[in-house]
């Protein structure tokens, strides 16, 4: 039954042709809809999968998504290619390979236009070709194909352009700059309990020495041994009771306070510190009215007594040249001690920062920078990629913990 025949036995019958719509574009617009609902769904699904179940970052599952979006959009084309036995000829071929390339540089949302033109174009099952060739519309025409795949190109290589740019200057940022954006922004969720800290009474040579002595130097290897008490391992987990990090603290007081990064706290929902002699304590509660986010510092306490504290120094005598010892778990090593020296004293616009030449690694995210004498003059908050630079890591000033205290009692 043809269209006039449809029209005669059902009056209400509409043929969106009659009102200067194409058919075979609408087609395609409705295709392509569908299709990204799908992508959307099956990316948000296979996202979850890769996060909870395999626990990959969003960096690795964003490569792992970025080739199904690739994988999809050839897995569509091909098949359509083959349906309509339209594969002789070879600026139709060219279409999935220009799906690939956009979806690659520009997602889905781009890698799916290709697809959606070769819905639109006819059969040449069955027919004969002068029936099919009645069918091409001006947008199946091979100088428009040539177009569409030269802006294709076009389109995908200043994306790949932008894209490497884009790169370079975040690996070329300027120091100060990736600095200042690690101590800005708000206070994020941190799940433990908040407390206002009681008066914590640190421990400073002026407790243990008389009026008539005098600090003196301390070996390596002392001060190793006795940083070995009073460094403490943290872990930190997710609601589901998954370990979603870890990072070092030093005692403070040897009632259970302790000090450590605010960004190895940050988000978690419950987290342990370990000891020398691997007791485990859980983090009872963070004392959120002291430092935080500002300084990338947290006061974290857990129910034990009889600690052995860390010996707190003055960092405004720190000066460059000075030896220092970072100790720590790096990568998970649990008393780890490196020495190294303090590069320069820098002075950001937000906060003041010691550059370090101690080798550091994740893990060691709130560990004492402890001098000669066995103080505490910092703690160790960040570093740059060793791809980028060699033994450019820094140190937040005691002095700021200091400060806050006698702010509060």
């Amino acid at each position: 039954m043809n269209v006039l025949e449809a029209k005669k036995n059902n009056p209400r019958f509409i043929n969106i042709t009659d009102y200067g719509y194409d058919r075979g574009l609408i087609q395609a617009v409705i295709f392509y809809l569908t299709y990204l609902l799908i992508v959307a769904i099956a990316t948000a699904l296979i996202q979850g999968i890769l996060n909870n179940l395999f626990g990959l970052n969003s960096l690795d599952a964003s490569k792992i998504v970025k080739i199904f979006h690739v994988l999809f959009c050839l897995a569509l084309a091909l098949p359509i290619i083959w349906g309509k036995k339209i594969y002789n000829n070879i600026l139709i071929l060219l279409l999935p390979l220009m799906a690939g390339i956009l979806a690659t540089y520009m997602g889905a949302l781009f890698g799916l236009l290709p697809i959606a033109y070769l819905t639109t174009y006819p059969s040449c099952k069955n027919e004969p070709d002068a029936q099919r060739n009645k069918e091409l519309r001006w947008y199946h025409r091979s100088w428009l194909i040539i177009i569409l795949i030269i802006l294709f190109g076009l389109t995908s290589w200043y994306s790949a352009l932008l894209l490497s740019n884009l790169e370079e200057q975040v690996y070329y940022r300027s120091p100060y700059q990736m600095m200042m954006d690690a101590f800005s922004g708000e206070v994020g969720d941190v799940g433990l309990p908040t407390i206002k800290a009681k008066e914590i009474a640190i421990l400073t040579y002026s407790n243990l020495l008389g009026p008539n002595e005098k600090k003196e130097p301390q070996l390596p290897e002392d001060i190793a041994l006795y940083y070995q008490h009073a460094v403490v391992s943290i872990t930190t987990y997710n609601e589901d009771g998954k370990e979603t990090g870890s990072g070092t603290g030093f005692i403070l007081s040897r009632d259970g306070y302790i000090m450590t990064n605010y960004h190895v706290i940050e988000k978690a929902k419950s987290a342990t510190v370990t000891l020398k002699n691997n007791k485990e304590f859980k983090i009872v509660t963070w004392a959120n009215n002291i430092l935080g986010k500002k300084y990338d510092l947290a006061i974290i306490k857990i129910n034990a007594s009889n600690l052995i504290p860390a010996i707190i120094g003055d960092s405004d005598d720190a000066l460059a040249g000075q030896e220092i010892y970072a100790i720590g778990d790096p990568l998970g090593l649990k008393g780890s001690i490196s020495k190294g020296l303090i590069a320069a004293k820098r002075d950001l616009e937000k906060i003041k920062l010691m550059q370090i030449t101690a080798p550091i690694s994740p893990g060691n995210s709130g560990g004492p920078i402890v001098n000669g004498y066995g103080e505490v003059i910092g703690v160790a908050t960040m570093g740059f990629d060793s791809s980028m630079a060699q033994n450019i890591n820094f140190a937040i000033p005691i002095n700021y913990l200091k400060e806050e205290i006698e702010k509060i009692f």
